[in-house]
C-alpha cells in the first residue's frame, strides 16, 4: 500500500482558492489514474491524499523494488509541470509504503502502517519515499513524548532564544537582529527548529512558543535600552506563524507584553511569510493595518518563493521585505542574480527595507550592495548568537561601510 501526500498542497489553497485546488487535484488524479496497472486500486483519502493498492505474492526483495519504482514514478508524474487556468504549477509528493502481511494483518493496520512511513517521509522533507519499519513506531511514541516536553520547555522557557545580527549596510553598524529559537532537550540533545516547529505547529504548541520568544525579546530589548547597547533605529524581527497571527487577541497580546517592559512596538519586527500573507488577503491587510497603527514593523519574510501578488505588496503597510538565501546562495547564477536585482529593484520602487538572507562570503555581501539592499545578516557577519554573545557583538562589532572594500575583494 502507498500512501501518498502532496507537498505544501495547502498553500495552493490558501492562495488560489479551493475551487483552483479541486482542479488541481483532478488533474493529478487523472496523472495517478495514467499509471493504472494490473492489480492496482487508486482512491482518494483526505484533502490532499491518495492510496494506491497493489497486490503480490509475498514480500519479496522484487515485490519491494516493484513497490519503490511505482512510487517513484508516481512522483515523477506529478512532479511534471501542470498548468491550471492558465498558471503553471509545479508540485512535489511525499509517499509511505506499507506492506501485507510483513507490516499489517488487516487492512486497517495496513493503512495506519502506511500512514506512518508517510510521515516519517515528511520529517526528511519533501518528495521522499519510505517504507514501514517497526522502529517507526517507536519513534511515533517518542513523538509524543518530544510533544509533551516541548510544551513544558516552553511554559518553564527552557527554550533558548538566539539573535543573528542584521548590519546595515551603508554604515556597517548593527541594525538590530533576527531573534530565532533553539531547544537543547535533556535527553536527546539539540533538536532543529526544522523539526520540532513544525511538529509545534500541528499540535498547537506553537502558541505557548511564541508567548515564550515575543516575552523573552521584550525583556532582552528592555535590558538593552537601559544599558544603551543598541543604535538609534534599531529592531529585532521575530517570526509569527499563521496560527498565531489567526489567533483572536494577537494583536492586543502583543501590545499588552511590550507595554508591561516599557518596549517601544517600533523596535519589534514581525516577519510573516507569502503564504500566510495570501491565506485570508483582507483578514491579513486589517491585521497588518492594527499592527501598524500601533507602531509595529512588518517585514514579508523568504520573498520569491512563494504565490504572492505584487498588487498585494503595494496595498499592504509592509516595511521590509527579506530577499531569500536561497537566492543569495546562488548568487553568481546567471538566473538568481536577475530574479535578486528584480527584488531589490521592486522593493525600492515601492519604498520597501529590504534584508538580504544567508551572506556568506564578500561577493555576495557586495552584490547586494551594489544592488542598492539596505541590510543584510549571515554568516559571513556572525551566525545565531545566544544572548550574552550578541550584546558582546553589538559591543564589539567594528563597521564595514558599503564604500570599504575588503583586502579580499582587492586582490
Amino acid at each position: 500500500m502507498l500512501h501518498v501526500d502532496l507537498d505544501d498542497f495547502r498553500s495552493v489553497n490558501d492562495t488560489f482558492g479551493t475551487a483552483f485546488g479541486d482542479e488541481v487535484l483532478i488533474a493529478v488524479a487523472d496523472r495517478i489514474r495514467d499509471l493504472t496497472e494490473r492489480h492496482i486500486e487508486i482512491g482518494r483519502v483526505g484533502v490532499d491524499e491518495f492510496l494506491v493498492v497493489i497486490t503480490g505474492n509475498d514480500a519479496s526483495l522484487s515485490f519491494d523494488t516493484r513497490l519503490r519504482r511505482l512510487a517513484e514514478e508516481l512522483q515523477r508524474r506529478i512532479e511534471q509541470p501542470l498548468v491550471v487556468e492558465g498558471l503553471e504549477l509545479r508540485l512535489t509528493a511525499s509517499v509511505g509504503i506499507s506492506r501485507y502481511p510483513a507490516n499489517a494483518r488487516d487492512g486497517a493496520t495496513l493503512v495506519r502502517a502506511a500512514d506512518t512511513a508517510l510521515a516519517a517521509s515528511r520529517r526528511e522533507g519533501r518528495h521522499q519515499v519510505r517504507f514501514f519499519e517497526s522502529s517507526l513506531d517507536k519513534r511515533g511514541r517518542t513523538g509524543l513524548a518530544l510533544d509533551r516536553d516541548l510544551r513544558l520547555a516552553a511554559a518553564q522557557r527552557n527554550l533558548q532564544v538566539y539573535y543573528q545580527p542584521i548590519i546595515d549596510l551603508q554604515s556597517g553598524a548593527v541594525s538590530g537582529a533576527e531573534a530565532l529559537v533553539r531547544w537543547n532537550h535533556p535527553e536527546h540533545g539539540p533538536i532543529p527548529p526544522s523539526i520540532f516547529i513544525p511538529d509545534a505547529e500541528a499540535t498547537g504548541a506553537i502558541s505557548a512558543i511564541s508567548d515564550m520568544v515575543v516575552t523573552t525579546v521584550a525583556e532582552d530589548l528592555a535590558g538593552w535600552n537601559q544599558q544603551n547597547l543598541l543604535n538609534a533605529g534599531s529592531r529585532i524581527a521575530i517570526n509569527i506563524s499563521a496560527t498565531e497571527f489567526e489567533q483572536r487577541g494577537f494583536v492586543q497580546r502583543l501590545a499588552a507584553t511590550l507595554d508591561n517592559v516599557g518596549v517601544l512596538p517600533s523596535q519589534l519586527e514581525l516577519e510573516i511569510t507569502e503564504t500566510l500573507l495570501m491565506r485570508d488577503v483582507e483578514v491579513t491587510a486589517q491585521r497588518l493595518s492594527d499592527l501598524h497603527e500601533l507602531g509595529f514593523l512588518v517585514s514579508l519574510d523568504d520573498f520569491g518563493t512563494g504565490y504572492s501578488s505584487l498588487s498585494h505588496l503595494h496595498m499592504l503597510p509592509l516595511h521590509t521585505l527579506k530577499v531569500d538565501r536561497c537566492f543569495v546562495s546562488e548568487l553568481g547564477d546567471g538566473r538568481s542574480e536577475t530574479i535578486t536585482r528584480a527584488i531589490l529593484n521592486l522593493a525600492q520602487g515601492l519604498g520597501i527595507h529590504t534584508v538580504g538572507e544567508g551572506v556568506e562570503t564578500e561577493e555576495q555581501r557586495r552584490f547586494l550592495i551594489d544592488g542598492g539592499c539596505d541590510s543584510v545578516q549571515g554568516f559571513f557577519y556572525a551566525p545565531p548568537l545566544p544572548r550574552l554573545a550578541f550584546e558582546k557583538f553589538m559591543q564589539s562589532h567594528k563597521p564595514i561601510a558599503a564604500s570599504a572594500t575588503s583586502s579580499r575583494s582587492s586582490l
